[in-house]
């Protein structure tokens, strides 16, 4: 399967991949109608062609669709086309990458990295229950959309749109290297150590995000919301996987505890590293002034923090 980004390196050849519907437009050619589709994932866009006459069963093409596609890509004028000669819709169980179907263009240009960096976090999972976890959440427009364009805190750290998800990934980073320094890297630690840096601050979505979170930042705690936003996920991993949900519920709980609670309560080893690795990558951020990363290369709108 490849990307959008590697469609470049192979013009004229039979190319497939997942992708999500952007839009779809019916044109009119020389050669008749024929219909045009935007078809997106983390590394771009390109636009998919193909007559109508010839494949009526273009018209099933809806935007917002997740399909496997295979197309034939050119480059024209430094952009890509292609012809789009077969597609298939795919059920949430066929998705290989969920952050891969995260179109490039949600994503405000300072966290493009994060989220190419999250894809290949993904990509390192092993057990089939980490997959389903990381689908259900990230196949929901509720979960990625603010996930991608929040900040991660007001002031205090990554205070700037797309700042919680790269913190997220920071946290994903650092969890998992701190798991295989201090207890090895079987499968399942280094499965959880991801899931684990991916959920931590995952309430901020609901506090941080959109209009709704101006007024709950201000009423509750992100950590209280966290499992609210990952109850149905868990519950579905507890079914074939019971260990797996158990040390990611005892994270959730452990880190909605107020700061003196914690100190009273030893976390088990989820938690602790989770909670270094955070640390670690607030003081990095801090460190470097709470900017966004590449600010200068930033559109105005995306470097400006959030300092409400």
């Amino acid at each position: 399967m490849l990307s959008v980004a590697e469609l470049v390196h192979i013009p004229g050849l039979a190319a497939e991949g997942q992708y999500k519907v952007t839009n779809t437009a019916i044109c009119t050619g020389s050669a008749g109608p024929y219909m045009q589709v935007t078809l997106a994932d983390y590394s771009g866009t390109f636009q998919a062609n193909a007559r109508l006459q010839k494949n009526p069963w273009l018209t099933d093409l809806r935007t917002g669709s997740l399909i496997w596609a295979k197309t034939r890509p050119r480059q024209l004028n430094d952009q890509t086309v292609a012809t789009l000669e077969g597609f298939q819709s795919l059920s949430k169980e066929d998705v290989i990458n969920p952050a891969a179907l995260i179109p490039h263009s949600d994503v405000p240009p300072v966290a493009h990295q994060a989220l190419a960096q999250l894809v290949g976090y993904l990509g390192q999972l092993n057990r089939p229950e980490s997959h389903a976890f990381m689908r259900a959440l990230l196949l929901d427009p509720k979960v990625y959309q603010p996930l991608v364009t929040s900040p991660a805190g007001q002031h205090y750290h990554h205070a700037y749109q797309g700042g919680l998800l790269v913190h997220t990934v920071g946290c994903m980073r650092k969890t998992q290297a701190l798991m295989h320094m201090v207890y090895g890297n079987s499968d399942s630690a280094m499965d959880l150590a991801l899931l684990g840096g991916f959920v931590h601050d995952l309430g901020k979505i609901q506090t941080l995000g959109g209009a709704r979170g101006a007024t709950l930042c201000h009423r509750m705690r992100h950590e209280l919301l966290t499992a609210a936003v990952i109850a149905g996920p868990l519950h579905d991993m507890a079914r074939t996987w019971p260990y797996g949900a158990d040390r990611l519920g005892e994270l959730v709980d452990w880190l909605s505890l107020p700061n003196n609670e914690r100190k009273r309560r030893l976390p088990h080893k989820l938690p602790e590293l989770v909670h270094m690795a955070d640390a670690l990558d607030v003081m990095a951020d801090r460190n470097v002034g709470n900017a966004p990363p590449q600010a200068a290369a930033a559109p105005a709108a995306h470097a400006k923090r959030n300092l409400i």
